[in-house]
């Protein structure tokens, strides 16, 4: 019997068979809208970027990206761990020009123990976690000279490890999880009140959180085992994602731009996933397990496809453009 994989190509030609470097120890994945692009923290002293023609390679020179990031405007903000060991303290935020790729700005959370979740408005305000004190801060990047934060969360009576977090714009919230508590929380803007949006996930070990377009959650968590959770914005239902290969999902991103789901598989590959049917598992896309080459590249609309595993024998490949529109689909043999 013929086996069937599903190959999807985004901005014609998203992977390519040969990679410089590889996105084998990313944390956290963030989307770049203007440059086509995602950019995920690698190891301690580098920044993995995807191109629009499916190359790997590194983001600026030796930029650092541990935990959190967000990108807002033309700046991607980054949580740095500067320390020599992993006890440390992990209390800085670098900011990154997405153009230039170099250092813009940074600030340090002075009482900070462990940075780690990362939100924003998309305009200024960054809302970062602190999962070991046990905070929430809120930092105003207004003018990027002079960075200024308040703790918004934290003290007695707060009793979450805070990990993961989003900013729902639209209930005034930011919604985040628990590392050791099965709880997701939310966080009234309005006068800053913690309540519990959902009592019992049934897993622990949630890292990463994040919203689609329709207002839609979506939670990476690792036990009993390692599965990403769809939720409805109220928490009312939830759907687990078929995503096959996930080894501990971490600080997961929607990038909403091309209706796609990027799953950092910590200490593994970035896991690509379209959000166009999230019940069929031949959606999946991993780094690692694609090899195939287009040629010419780039081209003016017609182009090879090279798929270099003879275990495939049929491949439905699916093209789109920088929106995510469908552009064409085939089923091809090998």
């Amino acid at each position: 019997m013929s086996k069937l994989f599903t190959i999807t190509l985004v901005l014609l030609c998203f992977f390519t068979s040969a990679f410089s470097q590889t996105a084998s120890l990313a944390e956290s994945v963030e989307y770049d809208p203007i440059n086509y692009r995602f950019i995920s923290g690698n190891d301690a002293t580098s920044m993995i970027q995807q191109d629009t023609m499916g190359n790997l390679s590194y983001f600026g020179q030796g930029l650092a990206s541990n935990l959190g990031m967000e990108v807002i405007g033309n700046n991607i903000f980054c949580v740095v761990a500067t320390g020599t060991s992993q006890f440390d303290p992990v209390k800085d935020i670098n900011v990154y020009d997405l153009n230039s790729e170099t250092l813009v700005t940074s600030i340090s959370i002075d009482n900070a123990l462990l940075l780690n979740g990362m939100a924003s408005d998309g305009v200024s305000k960054i809302w970062v976690t602190d999962l070991r004190g046990q905070k929430i801060y809120e930092v105003d990047f207004s003018d990027l000279t002079a960075p200024s934060f308040q703790e918004i969360a934290g003290g007695a009576g707060f009793t979450s490890f805070p990990n993961g977090i989003t900013h729902d714009a639209t209930q005034n919230r930011l919604v985040f999880v628990d590392w050791f508590l099965p709880t997701i929380f939310q966080l009234d803007l309005a006068d800053n009140s913690v309540s519990t949006a959902l009592t019992n996930t049934g897993t622990t070990s949630m890292d990463g959180i994040d919203m689609d377009s329709n207002n839609n959650f979506y939670v990476s968590s690792a036990a009993p085992t390692s599965k990403i959770t769809k939720y409805s914005n109220d928490f009312s239902t939830s759907e687990v994602l078929d995503i096959p290969g996930l080894s501990n999902p971490a600080d997961l991103c929607v990038a909403k731009e091309i209706n796609m789901l990027a799953i950092p598989s910590f200490q593994h590959n970035v896991i690509l996933w379209r959000l166009d049917n999230t019940s069929s598992n031949t959606n999946l896309i991993e780094i690692a397990d694609i090899n195939i080459n287009t040629f010419p590249n780039p081209s003016k609309g017609i182009f090879n496809i090279e798929i270099k595993n003879e275990t495939w024998k049929e491949v439905h490949c699916q093209i789109f453009d920088p929106k995510g529109q469908l552009i064409q689909s085939k089923f091809l043999k090998n």
